[in-house]
C-alpha cells in the first residue's frame, strides 16, 4: 500500500541522514543495497562508502550519464 512504501522511503532517508550526519557518504545507493528485514530497512554493501568529501563514485550502471561524463 502507499502508507507502506512511504514508511519504507522515510525509513532510508533517515537512515541516509544518519550516515552523512556522522560524516559518511555510501556512494552506492540502490535497490540492490537497501534490504527489508522484519519491518526494517537496513542500507548494506558500504564497500564504496567514503568519509569527508563527497567523491563521485559507485557503480557506473547507475550513475547520471552527467556523472560519468565528468559534468
Amino acid at each position: 500500500s502507499d502508507s507502506q512504501i512511504q514508511a519504507v522511503v522515510n525509513q532510508i532517508a533517515l537512515a541516509l541522514i544518519y550516515i552523512q550526519n556522522k560524516g559518511f557518504y555510501h556512494c552506492d545507493i540502490k535497490s540492490q543495497n537497501i534490504l527489508l528485514h522484519g519491518g526494517q530497512v537496513k542500507i548494506c554493501d558500504f564497500g564504496l562508502a567514503t568519509s569527508g568529501a563527497k567523491n563521485k563514485v559507485g557503480t557506473p550502471n547507475w550513475q547520471a550519464p552527467e556523472v560519468l561524463r565528468g559534468e
